[in-house]
C-alpha cells in the first residue's frame, strides 16, 4: 500500500522515481553499485541480521553514495516505557538484553504493521548503539 501511495505522489509531483519492493535486509536482485541513496528510517529493530542489511546497503550504493539512517536511541526505543498509572518511566528491558520479541503482525503491538496478515509473525530485535555502529562500520560504510 505504501509503495502505491508513493508512486501516486511521485506522479503528482512530476518525479521520476524507481520503486523496488524487496527484502531490505537482503536486497536480492538489486545489482551492486546501483543507487546513490539508501534510506532506513525507524526500522532497524525489525532486522534479524543488521550486519547483513548494512553490508547489502553498502553493496548497492554507488561510490560516493549515501546511507541515511534515522533511528531512535535504543534506550528510548525499547528499554524504557511510560507507566500510565504512575506517569513515570520504568525499565521494560535491559539495554544489554538481546532477546527478540515476537508477536502477530496483526496485533496492537505491531503498530503500523497492524493491517497485516494475522498469520504473519513480526519480530523486534534489540540492538545497542554499539551494535548499530559496528554493523555500519564493519560493512564498509563510514561517517
Amino acid at each position: 500500500v505504501a509503495i502505491d501511495i508513493a508512486r501516486e505522489n511521485a506522479v503528482k509531483h512530476g518525479l521520476q522515481v524507481e520503486f523496488v519492493v524487496a527484502d531490505s535486509q537482503r536486497l536480492e536482485g538489486i545489482p551492486d553499485n546501483s543507487y546513490d541513496w539508501v534510506h532506513a528510517d525507524y526500522n532497524l529493530w525489525y532486522y534479524e541480521d543488521l550486519p547483513l542489511a548494512c553490508r547489502n546497503w553498502h553493496r548497492v550504493l554507488r561510490p560516493g553514495g549515501r546511507l541515511f539512517l534515522h533511528e531512535e536511541h535504543p534506550i528510548t526505543a525499547w528499554c524504557l516505557t511510560r507507566d500510565d498509572e504512575t506517569d513515570r518511566w520504568r525499565v521494560q528491558q535491559s539495554y544489554n538484553d538481546p532477546t527478540p520479541e515476537y508477536y502477530s503482525a496483526a496485533s496492537e503491538e505491531s503498530g503500523p504493521l497492524s493491517y497485516g496478515d494475522p498469520e504473519l509473525e513480526a519480530g523486534e530485535f534489540p540492538y545497542t548503539l554499539a551494535d548499530i555502529q559496528n554493523a555500519v562500520f564493519q560493512s564498509g560504510l563510514r561517517c
